[in-house]
């Protein structure tokens, strides 16, 4: 009877509505940052806390885990265009690059970023250093 009731609650978990959405899938608290779950929803990942608070909203193509990008910053894809958010889920440079290097690759402190053909640099604050104007 124990298993039949951990199997329901289990099963119940993989489809639960919080406010106005409906959830697919829920992963394990933690793994993106501490108290927080990735769920997806018709193929799209938001964020939630341990109580049930949309973080950000399952509407992203995918979002990286803290430490894939930077240790302050994840990257999120939405509609094929990227951006990052920081640890408290804001949203600090918007989701409208082709593409965002990684740190490190040209300089400990920028980050190069390309939009529509043209490329730039933002610092670890998100601030655009060099405006993606021209080609390198």
């Amino acid at each position: 009877m124990k298993k039949n009731v951990l199997t329901f609650c289990l099963s119940a978990l993989s489809f639960i509505s919080f406010a106005q959405y409906t959830f697919d899938n829920i992963e394990d608290f933690g793994i993106i940052k501490r108290n927080w779950a990735l769920v997806s929803a018709d193929e799209c990942e938001g964020i939630i806390d341990k109580k049930g608070n949309v973080i950000l909203p399952p509407i992203y193509d995918y979002i990286e885990s803290f430490g894939d990008y930077t240790n302050n910053l994840a990257m999120i894809s939405f509609n094929g265009k990227y951006g990052l958010i920081n640890k408290k889920g804001q949203i600090v440079l918007p989701a409208i690059y082709d593409d965002i290097e990684i740190f490190d690759v040209y300089s400990k402190k920028l980050a190069r970023i390309e939009h529509n053909g043209k490329y730039g640099f933002i610092n670890r604050k998100c601030e655009i250093v060099v405006s993606p104007e021209g080609n390198f």
